[in-house]
């Protein structure tokens, strides 16, 4: 399908353009325009490595389900329905778009729960929660997966099979050692040695249905390990540990300590359980705040265990543990049982606060501002509590879930990630309500207008949507500020800088590459000294900012 023309902008990305003139939700609107459509969901997904050479797996597959899948609220933004069933969203480059059915209103009592399942060849499957509220228009979801050869600071990995004996038993006492993964992120020193299994002889295995496995085939271990000392590690657990699913029905976060994923099969069988536990010694970092006592953990401490069913991201309670000093290495450890291979986290519960925390947003600027909010603990070793990539404009307001007992600092970045600029740190209370944040923009970030429109011969379209952007020679996309019915003005580019710019619609992907020169910008005369609208090189003629042929296909 050939580009259109627009008047654009820079995302002018023209990419847009492709919309083509193909209307989406057919026989909604006769001028062409998605910005009817009320609430989106933009998924991107990476490798959980930042240092990772490549950030995007290759042939990422996406299955979405909830509730509002099976009631037919969920579409792709060229007006299909979503329906139940594996692999039923479409990825392209890494990316996909997911949109609440058209002229639905979400309840404030009654949000929209929904989980996805992604996996790619050569990576660790992930599944994630997520809910749409009444207040999210546009929502980022960022879903990393581990590459077990290439794994992230302070997430390790051990392949290893264990001969059996003719009855299916393990022969005699085995120890399996995982030794941890330091990366330049996180050194060695600040690492566990290692996370032990010890298996006691004579331990039998059960598959999914509860039969004894008979094969003297050796068992087979496919084990991952977490340590509670790496914000990469924390943050690639499945299903996160933030405001999860308990399988009392309460929702909860937890304060890690550590954590190991176990697949198990026996010639080619997935095995699920076993007679006997195993003992699995977890390391813990010494800074890893007890919420019981608002402290470090010390020994004698004791600490949670759950599990987690990674089909469904329900945790299950396992008891508790006693924190000791291990005379190995002298560091913190404890001791869990394990009766089923599945995620085992050894870690503290919180109760989840009663009101949220609330961040009202609000900026002189005209801009809508792309912002990355992360909130961790004040004590302890700062691990994250919850964080949230978002586009916001004045007036906006940003709501988090957070724990009771534990004080909280916000961290707010400009920009997708924590690489962006630090705008705000500021420290609450437990179960803080909520905080203005006033965004004023640096004098060295201007204010640039652009608008765009695609001609087609049966109307004019629009864009409404999600935008990527990255400096042109770099890797991972970023997410750029979002086009709202052909309109948008972004504070997050620099002059004499060459970006690239992209969108993701109807299932392609399109791009432009495009310097950003002051000399191709009028300054506003309302508003702020430091506001630009796009222009061109012609002076008598105004521009796009990218030209395209006039044809809609």
């Amino acid at each position: 399908m050939k580009f259109f023309n627009w008047f654009f902008m820079i995302v002018a990305i023209v990419f847009i353009i492709p919309l083509g003139c193909r209307k989406p939700f057919d026989g909604v609107s006769a001028i062409l325009s998605n910005s009817y459509i009320k609430y989106r969901v933009s998924g991107q997904i990476i490798d959980a490595n930042s240092a990772a050479t490549n950030p995007y797996p290759a042939k990422t597959t996406v299955t979405i389900s909830g509730d509002a899948v099976t009631q037919g609220l969920i579409f792709d933004e060229s007006g299909q329905q979503i329906l139940v069933g594996d692999n039923n969203i479409q990825v392209t480059a890494n990316s996909f778009t997911v949109v609440v059915k058209p002229y639905y209103i979400i309840s404030k009592t009654n949000p929209l729960k929904l989980s996805l399942f992604v996996s790619a060849s050569g990576y660790v499957s992930n599944n994630q929660d997520f809910i749409i509220t009444d207040i999210d228009s546009l929502q980022y979801l960022t879903i990393k997966l581990l590459n077990v050869s290439g794994l992230p600071s302070g997430v390790s990995n051990k392949v290893t099979n264990i001969p059996l004996s003719s009855s299916g038993s393990i022969k005699s006492d085995t120890t399996i050692f995982i030794s941890n993964n330091a990366t330049s992120n996180t050194p060695a020193t600040q690492l566990a040695k290692s996370t032990e299994l010890r298996l006691k002889s004579n331990t039998s295995f059960y598959d999914a249905t509860g039969n004894t496995t008979l094969s003297s085939s050796p068992i087979s271990f496919a084990l991952t390990a977490f340590s509670g000392m790496s914000k990469e590690a924390i943050a690639s657990i499945t299903g996160g540990l933030t405001n999860v699913t308990t399988i009392k029905g309460a929702n909860t976060s937890f304060t890690l300590g550590g954590a190991i994923d176990i697949n198990a099969t026996i010639g080619g069988t997935a095995i699920k359980t076993l007679n006997q536990p195993i003992v699995a010694k977890i390391i813990l970092d010494s800074a890893t705040l007890n919420p019981t006592t608002n402290a470090n953990i010390k020994v004698g401490d004791s600490i949670e265990t759950w599990s987690s069913d990674q089909k469904t991201n329900v945790w299950t309670y396992e008891g508790k543990s006693i924190i000791f000093r291990d005379p190995a290495n002298n560091k913190m450890s404890t001791n869990i049982l394990i009766n089923h291979f599945s995620v085992w986290a050894t870690c503290y519960s919180s109760n989840l606060c009663t009101s949220p925390f609330t961040i009202n947003y609000t900026t002189t600027d005209s801009s809508t501002t792309t912002l990355f909010i992360e909130i961790v603990s004040q004590t302890g070793n700062k691990q994250v509590i919850n964080s949230k990539k978002v586009s916001v404009k004045n007036g906006d307001k940003l709501t988090f879930t957070l724990s009771q007992g534990i004080p909280f600092a916000t961290n707010i970045y400009i920009g997708s990630d924590a690489t962006g600029l630090l705008s705000s740190s500021s420290n609450f209370d437990p179960c803080a309500t909520g905080v203005t944040f006033n965004y004023v923009v640096p004098q060295n970030k201007p204010s640039l207008f652009f608008d765009l429109q695609t001609v087609c011969p049966n109307g004019i379209f629009r864009y409404t949507g999600p935008i990527d952007y990255k400096v042109n020679g770099t890797n991972t996309w970023k997410t750029f500020t979002p086009s709202n019915n052909g309109t948008m003005t972004t504070s997050l580019l620099d002059w004499n800088t060459t970006y690239d710019f992209r969108i993701i619609y109807k299932g392609v992907e399109y791009k432009r590459t495009r310097q950003v020169l002051q000399a191709e910008f009028r300054q506003n005369t309302a508003g702020s000294n430091n506001s630009w609208s796009f222009w061109g090189k012609d002076p008598a003629n105004k521009q796009t900012f990218f030209n395209s042929p006039t044809a809609c296909n």
